[in-house]
């Protein structure tokens, strides 16, 4: 079950897409509670409500728990039982795919902070000069780039606060572009 887009919550809350991320978050919830230490606590507070109400819970239940690509079982680390390779086998694949799972995640949302960090310096760098706090300049501008914040291009170094607004402007998409064609080059690999 891929992770839900609080992204696109944070944007749009009242879409649909909004809502079907909302109710993948409230699964991931729900598969939690009934999965963690006090899950009998949890289980008893469902049996007190409606039978209707319950039954789509345990459905919901179901939805989460009982695709072994949803649920990575470690249970087997617990208690130093010692498993055969036929037992071992099925875990090790399940491992695998959610490993490539997790990954093309990370990926994604490595890609989507990208993105959004190319959109906040290029709308900062839209603002006029003396409206621009802190928070939304980019990291050229406040000064954290590589260590002592000078930029050394073969010539003369010149500081950050040197440097012409279209400047930092060129240099946000350079930087944004080498950043995805390292991306790219991390994917092949």
């Amino acid at each position: 079950m891929p992770l839900p887009n609080i992204l696109c919550i944070a944007k749009d809350p009242i879409s649909a897409k909004s809502m079907e991320e909302m109710k993948t978050i409230l699964l991931l919830i729900l598969g939690c509670a009934v999965q963690c230490e006090r899950k009998e606590e949890m289980i008893e507070k469902i049996k007190l409500l409606h039978i209707e109400t319950q039954a789509a819970i345990v459905s919901h239940i179901q939805e989460v728990t009982h695709d072994q690509l949803n649920v990575l079982d470690l249970s087997w680390l617990e208690g130093g039982v010692r498993l055969t390779q036929e037992e071992l086998e099925p875990l090790s694949r399940n491992m695998v795919v959610s490993l490539r799972q997790l990954i093309e995640q990370r990926d994604k949302a490595n890609e989507a902070i990208v993105d959004l960090m190319e959109e906040r310096d290029y709308l900062s760098a839209q603002q006029p000069q003396d409206r621009r706090s802190p928070l939304h300049m980019s990291s050229l501008e406040r000064g954290h780039s590589s260590g002592d914040a000078q930029l050394n291009n073969t010539g003369p170094t010149a500081t950050v606060s040197g440097l012409t607004k279209e400047e930092k402007q060129h240099l946000s998409v350079e930087l944004a572009d080498t950043k995805a064609k390292l991306r790219r080059y991390r994917q092949e690999l």
